[in-house]
């Protein structure tokens, strides 16, 4: 286990420091290996956080109005501990138009690759619907929970949703298994991580303000992200840009069942480096303004997988509990015969070996 101060000594820098920072420090990075230091890290640095929120409240250093509400961190998980945290529309728009289509004469622009996926999306998917979504925002919403490619970047405000689709391959994967105990935390490529991040601290960078667009406000809400959508600007965000945040209604079971969230990404990020712009602008940023960093990847080694995976089984998180249909059943039943094959062929070779 990481005790607080190991953990707060990792997040924060000394002032003379701040300036010779590289763009790999500003993130923080912890590397776990088991269910309860991951929860152990969650909360000493969330912890951490509202600590330093109190501090600038006292300094007077908080820009906006403060929120006396909870500070309830957002999480991301991904599969591979190499994936940046940045929209799946803009990774797909560089590899499968911009490179394919390099020198072209009149080349797709990605509010062109944008408006595409979603006017088809709208078009094909609405017999599919028991429930119509009222607003293109909502679509949006809809689209990025269903996998389409688009500039909203989805996150979930349960920790252990992420580390669920951090680590879920593990027990999809027959050969993980079969080779599990061996040489399967070898291959470091197959780490994976949960990306853990501030929300109101981005908030205040985009909007002045630690309230997050969503339902309480609906008609100020809706504006700011109709802008964000339109043009990529907003009348309330100064040059550069950052993501905004985003509490959406929940129009759907899977974003209800996944505690969804997300942060909406300007175009002009399309064309950036990941470091250059996005959300490592603002971990930077940040970083040098409160000497902390508010953006935090959470490593899982791959030997670990497949034992954090069953520890998150018995909490009662499984892929038909997010689903929410009748193919989650089906590969939950699968999977369930499959778990108890598993256990008897290690409980036997247990036995042998004694």
């Amino acid at each position: 286990m990481l005790d607080e101060t190991r953990v707060e000594q990792r997040l924060a820098t000394k002032e003379e420091v701040l300036q010779t920072l590289t763009d790999n420090n500003v993130i923080a990075e912890f590397h776990i290996e088991s269910l309860g230091e991951y929860c152990s890290v969650i909360d000493h640095i969330t912890a951490i956080w509202r600590k330093k929120i109190a501090e600038r409240q006292t300094q007077k250093k908080h820009p906006a109005p403060f929120y006396c509400g909870e500070l309830s961190p957002w999480f991301r998980g991904v599969s591979k501990a190499n994936y940046q945290p940045e929209p799946r529309l803009f990774r797909f728009y560089q590899r499968a138009v911009k490179d394919r289509y390099k020198g072209h004469i009149n080349p797709l622009k990605i509010e062109e690759t944008e408006s595409y996926f979603f006017q088809r999306f709208k078009t094909f998917g609405t017999p599919f619907l028991k429930k119509e979504p009222k607003s293109d925002i909502e679509w949006h919403f809809l689209m990025r929970h269903h996998e389409v490619p688009s500039r909203l970047l989805d996150w979930s405000k349960g920790s252990f949703v992420a580390l669920y689709f951090a680590t879920r391959k593990s027990l999809e994967s027959i050969n993980d298994f079969q080779q599990y105990g061996t040489d399967i935390g070898q291959q470091k490529g197959k780490d994976a991580a949960v990306w853990m991040i501030e929300p109101r601290r981005l908030s205040e960078k985009c909007r002045n303000t630690r309230n997050i667009c969503g339902s309480s406000n609906k008609e100020e809400s809706f504006r700011v992200i109709d802008r964000y959508f339109t043009t990529g600007e907003t009348t309330e965000v100064s040059d550069p840009i950052y993501p905004l945040p985003i509490i959406p209604d929940l129009i759907a079971p899977r974003i209800q069942a996944h505690i969804g969230r997300f942060t909406l990404h300007v175009r002009q990020d399309a064309d950036r480096d990941f470091n250059s712009g996005g959300l490592m602008k603002f971990a930077r940023d940040t970083h040098v303004e409160d000497g902390l960093s508010y953006l935090v990847k959470i490593v899982i080694p791959h030997k670990c997988h497949f034992s954090i995976s069953r520890s998150l089984r018995s909490t009662g998180i499984t892929d038909m509990n997010f689903t929410q249909d009748l193919d989650g059943l089906s590969g939950e039943l699968s999977l369930r015969m499959h778990l108890g094959r598993t256990d008897h062929n290690r409980f036997v070779d247990e036995l042998e070996r004694e």
